[in-house]
């Protein structure tokens, strides 16, 4: 396979990868507020925890067993 074929695959692959999880953000908080029976959850931004998240992970994971 050529570099160019292999390239085009790959852009092609992230693309479909990327445009099929657009939109998973309202709906996860829509599913958190039906869980938790609160729509305070219904904005959940889940970009912005992951963020929290990362950073939090990476200071606390040599504590981790």
């Amino acid at each position: 396979m050529t570099f160019k074929k292999l390239l085009t695959l790959c852009l092609l692959a992230t693309f479909t990868i990327i445009s099929c999880s657009k939109g998973k953000h309202e709906e996860f908080g829509i599913e958190l507020a039906k869980t938790f029976k609160s729509i305070k959850y219904k904005d959940f931004d889940t970009t912005a925890y992951n963020v929290i998240f990362k950073e939090e992970f990476s200071k606390l994971k040599n504590e981790l067993h």
